[in-house]
């Protein structure tokens, strides 16, 4: 009577080993970029909505800027002069200087005097 001997050699325990740790090391590298993916995703949803609520916020008080107020109030452009500099105007206005017109193609400088055009004067005479 020959009797074999019943169980798993060393060899094949090592074959085994080496071949899970592969699939482990597969497993785990899935794994991680998975949640690298949903870290980075959740990274963008809460910048968009910071973006968003910023705009939401912006759009609010532009909506309501200058509500209630006179035009010339809400649009005091100040011009800078020696004797008014550094100071701002503290009473209301009564009235807005009146805007010149000008003619089209009229240079500011000139009297109404159509400007020449540039073939006009490219061209010598």
């Amino acid at each position: 009577m020959t009797s074999r001997a019943r169980g798993v050699t060393l060899i094949e325990l090592l074959i085994a080993i080496a071949i899970s740790a592969i699939v482990l090391t597969a497993i785990f590298g899935v794994v991680q970029g998975q949640q690298t993916a949903f870290y980075q995703g959740n990274l963008q949803r809460a910048a968009q909505g910071s973006a968003r609520s910023a705009l939401a916020f912006v759009e609010q008080r532009l909506a309501t800027a200058g509500y209630g107020m006179d035009a010339p109030l809400a649009f005091d452009f100040m011009t800078s002069s020696s004797s008014t500099r550094g100071t701002r105007a503290t009473g209301p206005r009564t009235a807005t200087p009146p805007i010149p017109s000008r003619t089209p193609g009229a240079s500011p400088r000139s009297s109404g005097t159509p400007r020449p055009s540039a073939r006009a004067r490219a061209t010598p005479s």
